[in-house]
């Protein structure tokens, strides 16, 4: 389970090169949906990771810029090779206020003594999902939990 902000004011670290001890793609950031047809977000990360870094994630509008939702959790271990994962976008009645249009994800590590390690962007594919439902309550589940991607993705 992360950390999630709807609409917060902050806004996606800038791209940022990874030390050497580090690597990172953003191989995808894709509208998608689960095994049971709920829309979502996946995510594919090629990574090199050391310990101690948490992630983030950043799901920005393209026409105003503005932070549409942020994600963090976790702390990194020692890591190199595939991540694939989704976040639920609508679920309970709850559904993350997202006006068709373009949108970008920034996914990113930070240290907590020294800041970001590694952040990269990338424009998110497919249509955007017509979700449907309230926007998320406090307290609310929705885009918090990272679950694993479909088979064949």
């Amino acid at each position: 389970m992360g950390n999630v902000a709807f609409n917060p004011p902050e806004l996606a670290p800038p791209p940022r090169d990874p030390p050497s001890n580090w690597a990172m793609e953003l191989a995808l950031a894709s509208f998608s949906e689960l095994e049971n047809g709920k829309p979502s977000l996946e995510v594919i990360l090629q990574m090199k990771a050391r310990e101690g870094a948490g992630m983030e994630l950043w799901l920005r509008a393209d026409d105003d810029g503005r932070t549409v939702a942020r994600w963090s959790g976790g702390s990194s271990g020692v890591y190199e090779g595939a991540v694939c994962f989704q976040l639920v976008m609508q679920d309970n009645g709850e559904a993350i206020p997202l006006p068709p249009g373009k949108y970008h994800l920034t996914v990113a590590f930070r240290d907590p003594g020294t800041g970001i390690v590694v952040a990269r962007d990338s424009r998110v594919t497919a249509s955007t999902p017509a979700l449907k439902g309230v926007p998320p309550a406090p307290g609310s589940k929705l885009f918090q939990q990272t679950l694993a991607c479909r088979r064949g993705s």
